[in-house]
């Protein structure tokens, strides 16, 4: 019988292909596991990646993600490049951007708005080649887990609760506030004249912004509203209004329950943004004075001061004066001092941004140390992105169990700026204000129309521009710090 010629082919090509998959299924990929290997042949040097992706799907927990899943696959690729068998995760950093662009005109569409959703994720490993005969793992367990979880472990003879430790924003949230009362007799919201900052914290929980002011002065913020000085550790003055911060400064306060969103009301007789024709009638026993926009009420050795302003909500020639705000104090009224914004001399800045520059080679110090060399920081305790240090009227510090995270350079939160101070102190760090410097600086920058990303192994860098030109100022950055 005839035999076809290509029998042999066909034959040598199937060889081929089932000793390629008995090749593939015989390589073991690099995997990630929970505990220390008992037998190490090699120890390789430690990975440190950092992966931006564009694929993550908000409100998706990051750990849960397939761009979450795609850079742990890729530390695996650098494992197996390694010769490496075995991987433990020492550090696990993931950073949900939710943000905006606006595409550019053409001749075939309009500008849009493009949202986009990116998860910035840094990891760093250990790898391991483990013993041919020995494939057992010991008790001392990695940082996180082989999925990205950071694990925990406890160790107790007797059976007990572990504390919760709550962050300020959770204590707040925690605390049943008195009634949004306004008093020449009970106070505001309870907290009375004379009471220490012990006693206001029992009542009203942690304040979300505590400022050092002038003269042994401090001053709480609760919200945006709400502000209390103490003189030392005694509360002297309680005021609705405040011109310490810009608005800037302002807005970097999270929106308070309970606060910002709830009406005061004058010796529970006459509710904010009641009509100076109300308040004049209400009040009258107690008012001692009088102006066009203010009202002074006297009793129990106290003061309060009213402040209406002028409104014309049906129309310009129908004026309407309105409860807007109060300032409670002694009847020897003090006045709101001004925060503690000393200029630093030259050898505590070029100390500051020696240790703050990205480039910075050494242990960065602790947030003790910047505290003893800026006594007069201020702590911006509730905000929506969580707790932060303010050095002077521009540089932010965010700390995690005392390690420095992150630093923003941004407006001024006490006083405006000029471009020129900005510029001054962006240069401080090293970091070219113009977008075009920066991406000739960092030739693998993510250039992002009117923001560039930067991200290297010790710290990432993420600045903004007022437009998506090349020569574009930057106008806000922020580096964070691995």
């Amino acid at each position: 019988m005839d035999r076809s010629p290509f029998a042999p082919l066909s034959l040598s090509i199937a060889v081929s292909l089932l000793f390629t998959l008995f090749s593939h299924s015989n390589v073991m990929a690099a995997e990630i596991v929970d505990y220390k290997p008992n037998c190490i042949t090699q120890t390789i040097r430690p990975v440190s990646l950092s992966i931006t992706s564009s694929k993550y799907q908000a409100p998706q927990k990051p750990e849960q993600s397939q761009a979450f899943k795609d850079a742990l696959e890729r530390l695996r690729q650098i494992a197996d490049e390694r010769g490496a068998d075995t991987i433990l995760l020492i550090d696990v950093r993931n950073s949900v951007i939710n943000s905006s662009k606006t595409s550019p005109l053409s001749a075939h569409s309009d500008r849009k708005e493009i949202k986009i959703s990116q998860l910035r994720t840094h990891l760093q490993a250990q790898l391991f080649t483990q013993c041919a005969d020995d494939k057992t793992f010991s008790a001392e367990a990695a940082p996180f887990s082989h999925d990205g979880y950071k694990l925990q472990r406890i160790e107790f003879e007797y059976t007990f609760e572990v504390p919760e430790i709550k962050s300020a924003a959770n204590l707040a949230a925690s605390i049943d506030l008195p009634p949004a009362a306004v008093s020449l007799e009970t106070g505001v919201y309870g907290a009375q004249l004379g009471m220490s900052k012990a006693q206001v914290l029992a009542l009203l929980g942690p304040a979300s912004i505590e400022i050092p002011a002038q003269n042994h002065h401090t001053i709480w913020g609760y919200g945006r509203h709400i502000w209390l000085v103490f003189q030392s550790s005694t509360l002297i003055n309680i005021s609705s209004e405040s011109d310490l911060l810009t608005a800037y400064g302002r807005n970097l306060i999270e929106f308070r329950d309970g606060f910002d969103d709830t009406l005061w009301s004058v010796q529970n007789l006459l509710p904010q943004k009641a009509s100076r024709l109300d308040a004049d009638k209400q009040l009258d026993r107690w008012i001692t004075r009088r102006t066009d926009d203010t009202l002074t009420l006297t009793g129990k050795g106290n003061q309060l001061t009213l402040t209406f302003e002028t409104f014309h909500p049906d129309s310009a020639s129908d004026p309407q004066s309105l409860l807007t705000g109060f300032t409670l104090s002694e009847a020897q009224s003090h006045s709101v001092k001004q925060p503690q914004t000393d200029r630093l001399n030259p050898a505590q800045k070029d100390w500051l941004m020696t240790h703050l520059a990205p480039q910075y080679q050494g242990k960065r110090p602790l947030l003790t140390q910047f505290q003893q060399q800026f006594p007069h920081m201020t702590k911006l305790a509730i905000s929506g992105s969580g707790e932060w240090w303010i050095i002077g009227n521009l540089l932010q510090l965010q700390f995690d169990d005392e390690q420095l995270r992150k630093t923003k350079l941004s407006q001024g939160v006490f006083q405006a700026i000029s471009d020129k101070q900005f510029r001054e102190e962006v240069n401080a760090l090293a970091i070219p204000t113009i977008k075009q410097g920066l991406l000739a600086q960092y030739t693998d920058a993510t250039d992002n129309f009117d923001a560039v990303d930067i991200y290297r192994d010790k710290f990432a860098i993420f600045a903004k521009y007022d437009s998506y030109d090349d020569d574009a100022l930057l106008y806000e950055v922020e580096i964070d710090y691995f």
